[in-house]
C-alpha cells in the first residue's frame, strides 16, 4: 500500500479490484502479506522491490497520504466484501501449475543477477534500476512454479556456459 508515484513501472491497482486477486492468491499458495508504509514518507524502494502488487487509495493530491489505520480498514473492508461475494467477480486464475513462491521468485532474481553481472550487462546500468525493473516485469506476469524454475535454469546454465568459456 503506496501512495507515491515510482519512476519503476509497477503493477498497480486499486483496493476493490485487488481484494478478489490477494483472497484468490491465498487460495491457492497459502498466507500472503499486506505491506503499509509510514505515514510520513510511506514505504522504501527496498520494500516495495518485495511487493508483488502495489495498491494505492485515490485521494486527493494535496492530501495523497491517508492516516495508517484508515488504509488499514480500507483495505481490510474491501477484502471482507470481497470474501462475502459483494465485490465484483474477479477473472479466473490463468496458471494450472501453483504460482511461484516468495523463495523461488527470490532465488530467480539472485541467479540472473548473477548471470547479469557474468555477462558485464551493468556496465553501463544502474544495477538497482535493472534489478527492480525485472523484478516488476516478473511480478506483473504472474511467473509460476514451474516459469520462475525455468527462468532460473536458464542464468545458472548463462553463469556455466561462461565458466566453461573461461
Amino acid at each position: 500500500m503506496t501512495a507515491r508515484e515510482r519512476r519503476a513501472k509497477r503493477s498497480v491497482g486499486r483496493p476493490r479490484e485487488m481484494a478478489p486477486e490477494l483472497l484468490r492468491r491465498a487460495g491457492e499458495a497459502g498466507p500472503v502479506a499486506l505491506l503499509f508504509g509510514r505515514e510520513d514518507n510511506g514505504l522504501s524502494n527496498e520494500a516495495l522491490d518485495r511487493c508483488h502488487r502495489t495498491v494505492t487509495i485515490p485521494t486527493n493530491p494535496e492530501h495523497s497520504s491517508l492516516n495508517l489505520a484508515q488504509a488499514v480498514l480500507l483495505m481490510a473492508y474491501e477484502l471482507w466484501m470481497a470474501d462475502q461475494g459483494q465485490s465484483q467477480p474477479f477473472r479466473e486464475p490463468r496458471h494450472v501449475a501453483p504460482p511461484a513462491t516468495v523463495e523461488q521468485l527470490e532465488a530467480l532474481f539472485a541467479d540472473a543477477e548473477r548471470a547479469l553481472w557474468a555477462v558485464d550487462f551493468f556496465k553501463s546500468r544502474r544495477t538497482e534500476a535493472v534489478l527492480r525493473t525485472l523484478r516488476e516485469l516478473a511480478y506483473r506476469t504472474e511467473l509460476d512454479a514451474r516459469e520462475a524454475a525455468f527462468l532460473r535454469a536458464i542464468a545458472i546454465e548463462v553463469r556455466k556456459f561462461i565458466g566453461r568459456q573461461g
